[in-house]
Parts: structure tokens; C-alpha cells; sequence
């Protein structure tokens, strides 16, 4: 594959994502949000039996929401995983980790991709969540996993 091929395919990958994230708008602006416990009920039993007991803080978890197109993408990931045989429990710790930091911290991230959203990104090897806060709810809209993600920022703490 010549490097101009590797550049589009990358480039319509992130399209394609993108294109996820305003669905997922739009999937939230209807209403069609899951709650944040139903979500870990959902996947932890069926693919992280080690993580049963861990459902979080109620309370301070009770405004995180997921668009429905979402879940579905984390179902397929999960799949997918499952299939070759990759650690699906460390995949979904990291990816419920990092959308509970962001619901605990909501000021957190940047500006997204697409208008109205932020994105925050903890590394390499961790997922890029996409969400907005909208009357005191966090609704997570996406999970990249595109090359071309924001620039690394440099954080002591987090």
C-alpha cells in the first residue's frame, strides 16, 4: 500500500467516525440515551466477569448517559475482541474509567471534532471520548480509535 492509499484510508476511517459522532447527536437530541449503569449491566457480566462489583459511585454517575449508537459500536468492539482472543476486560476498564473521569471532571478536554462536542484523549492506548454536557448531563457520543486523533496534551495529575 502506497503511502498516498495508507493517508486516504486513514483520512475515510476518520470520516466514517466522525460521521458516527453526529448520529450520535442526533440519537441524543431524540432522546434515544442509555444510563451509564444500564450500559456496565449490559457488558461487564457478559465479557468482564472480574469486574462485577465494580458499578461506581451511583450517585455521581447517574447524569452519564450513552448514545445508543455508541453502545452498539461497543458491543462490536467488544466482539471483536472477543474473537481474537485480545483482553476485552482491560478494553472495557479503560473505556469505563475514562468516561467516568470525564463525568466526575466535565470541564475536562477540548473542543471536539464536531461542533458541540469535546474529546479527551489520555494517551496511547487509551480511548478518545466524545461527549457533551447538556442540562447538567454528560452524553457520551463516541470512541474513536482514529490515528489522527488531537495532539497529546501534557497533564501532572490526570
Amino acid at each position: 500500500m502506497t503511502p498516498e492509499e495508507l493517508g486516504y484510508f486513514q483520512w475515510d476511517f476518520e470520516q466514517w467516525e466522525l460521521k458516527e459522532v453526529k448520529e450520535a447527536l442526533q440519537q441524543a437530541d431524540s432522546g434515544r440515551l442509555v444510563p451509564h449503569s444500564t450500559v456496565k449491566r449490559l457488558f461487564i457480566p457478559r465479557y468482564a466477569p472480574d469486574m462485577v462489583g465494580d458499578f461506581g459511585n451511583a450517585d455521581s454517575l447517574a447524569r452519564l448517559q450513552w448514545a445508543d449508537v455508541v453502545v452498539n459500536h461497543l458491543r462490536s468492539s467488544c466482539e471483536l475482541l472477543n474473537r481474537s482472543e485480545l483482553s476485552v476486560g482491560s478494553y472495557l476498564s479503560k473505556v469505563f474509567s475514562t468516561v467516568e473521569m470525564v463525568c466526575e471532571h466535565s470541564g475536562i478536554g477540548r473542543h471536539g471534532r464536531v461542533r458541540g462536542t469535546s474529546e479527551w484523549d489520555r494517551g496511547v492506548g487509551m480511548p478518545t471520548v466524545v461527549y457533551r454536557e447538556r442540562c447538567g448531563n454528560i452524553e457520551v457520543l463516541g470512541l474513536p480509535v482514529s490515528n489522527h486523533k488531537w495532539p497529546h496534551m501534557k497533564t501532572a495529575s490526570v
